[in-house]
């Protein structure tokens, strides 16, 4: 008795798990000018308006960066 109630926990997990993926991919899209790697899926997307993000320019060294730029959009 007590594996089959493990089975049915196990099986119901996977399943809910599985719909709310399959849910959430829903309003994800493509970008019109850059398509997705061929056999990829969306499992998150993010997306704002102008905002601020600064790109490394030299390679990391002990966890740091010395050289940044700026970028907006």
């Amino acid at each position: 008795m007590n594996k089959h109630k493990t089975t049915i926990i196990l099986v119901t997990t996977t399943l809910l798990m599985f719909f709310a993926a399959s849910i959430y991919g829903l309003d994800a899209y493509d970008h019109t000018a850059i398509g997705r790697y061929e056999g990829s899926s969306i499992i998150h997307q993010e997306s704002s308006n102008f905002d601020q993000y600064r790109l490394g320019l030299s390679a990391a060294e002990d966890g740091t960066v010395a050289e940044t730029l700026a970028v907006e959009g």
